[in-house]
């Protein structure tokens, strides 16, 4: 499974940040409702 989303915050507000996230199964990928909801990233390569 593949999700991609643009991360915007007060370091990268013009054009943002794409991350691509991949995963064995859907239900481990981040889960969105609505703008403003908070995605931690941790162990980046």
């Amino acid at each position: 499974y593949f999700c991609s989303l643009k991360i915007m915050d007060e370091s990268f507000q013009q054009c943002g940040v794409t991350v691509n996230f991949f995963a064995h199964q859907a239900q481990n990928l981040p889960h969105v409702n609505s703008a403003g909801d908070i995605i931690r990233l941790h162990r980046i390569l």
